[in-house]
């Protein structure tokens, strides 16, 4: 997973600091400490850490529980509350797979091409390259939004700056 914004204090440190920095409450300490958990093996006790910053907003700990949901227990209904409440707070890479879910109707979600380019692009937005790719390709190929070849190239370019190997125009759709 990429850096974390809000787990930067914390993302280094060894499972026993963090259990003591979770222990004096600190969210951050609990969310890094579920997911270092979590990578350990430990499917159970992630989950249990990451509901109460979970229901206090905070954006990481909500797509980790709707992932973790998803994987350990197959509640799909749970993962999708999540995951949707990570994305409606900007989480982009909540946004970025909640899209593919719609783009590809997985996980009980219908296929709904709009929904699945609104999330891509707002993920785009905030720098991901294999959303502001899927943005370009949308764009060009008119899926799930009106078809604007320019502005998918556009969003082409964006996705390609350093990128190797980058992706060509005829690859992306956009011809």
């Amino acid at each position: 997973m990429p850096s974390e914004p809000y787990l930067k204090e914390v993302q280094q440190l060894e499972a026993d600091k963090l259990l003591e920095l979770h222990k004096a409450g600190r969210m951050d300490a609990t969310v890094q400490l579920a997911r270092t958990l979590w990578w350990d093996g430990d499917a159970e006790t992630p989950i249990a850490l990451l509901r109460a910053p979970a229901e206090r907003g905070i954006p990481v700990a909500q797509y980790l529980l709707g992932l973790y949901l998803r994987f350990k227990e197959r509640d799909l209904e749970g993962s999708a509350h999540w995951l949707k409440a990570a994305a409606t707070a900007g989480h982009p890479i909540a946004q970025e797979t909640l899209a593919s879910y719609y783009e590809k109707g997985h996980f009980g979600f219908p296929v709904d091409d709009a929904q699945a380019y609104g999330l891509y692009r707002q993920a785009a937005e905030q720098g991901l390259k294999h959303s502001q790719l899927n943005v370009a390709m949308m764009l060009c190929g008119g899926k799930g939004v009106a078809r604007d070849r320019d502005e998918g190239v556009k969003w082409l370019g964006k996705a390609n700056q350093g990128q190797r190997p980058r992706i060509s125009h005829k690859e992306a759709g956009c011809n």
